[in-house]
């Protein structure tokens, strides 16, 4: 059981069907999406050296490359960290500590942060999403998505730490595609015709 199947399914079923938009801007179809992230996944595992079970860290504004970021992050089989992007500093540096985070994406506006945040973390390497660091990433081959267990981590979500030191929230594929099913059941029915839109920062799920 791997959430990035959802992604995979929907691009078998829904093709050229628009998956993605900035505005009124269509930016990617399902499978264009799907394909992005299956490079993506291959640029983790085979130029950055990843293995199943490492942890990636997103800090990042809305953005489409933050939904092609975290799918890769499944696909590999690697456990995505989200950060909100009004994290100070020194809040980003505790979650890239404590998370034990190697690679972190990141955008224009929060590659300085990130860089005053990591500078005593030698072990975390920042990819800007702007680079060609990450435009190779992405040219990289498709992989094959990774058989993962049910309980296996997919998402450390962060508490806001209000009562003190933030703490890391352990979310499994299971407990991402329970979550999903139940959402889209109980709470807001959709069909095909309807359009989302994502006003929360992504790093809230």
């Amino acid at each position: 059981m791997n959430i990035a199947s959802l992604l995979a399914k929907s691009a078998i079923t829904w093709a050229v069907r628009p998956a993605l938009a900035l505005g009124s801007d269509i930016v990617q179809s399902y499978s264009e999406h799907a394909e992005e992230a299956a490079r993506l996944a291959g640029g983790l595992r085979h130029s950055l050296g990843l293995s199943p079970g490492e942890r990636i860290g997103i800090a990042m504004k809305n953005s489409p490359a933050y939904s092609t970021t975290l799918f890769a992050a499944w696909h590999a089989g690697l456990a995505a960290v989200p950060m909100n992007a009004k994290l100070h500093a020194r809040e980003f540096e505790f979650i890239l500590k404590n998370a034990g985070i190697t690679v972190c994406f990141v955008d224009d506006d929060l590659v300085t942060t990130l860089k005053d945040a990591s500078q005593d973390i030698p072990d975390v390497t920042l990819i800007n999403i702007s680079s060609k660091t990450y435009t190779d990433l992405i040219a990289h081959d498709e992989i094959d998505m990774a058989e993962t267990d049910p309980n296996d981590l997919a998402w450390l979500f962060y508490t806001s730490g209000t009562t003190g030191r933030p703490k890391g929230a352990m979310l499994s594929h299971r407990n991402l595609l329970m979550m999903t099913i139940s959402y889209f059941g109980d709470v807001d029915p959709v069909s095909e015709c309807d359009s989302l839109l994502h006003a929360a920062p992504m790093s809230h799920g």
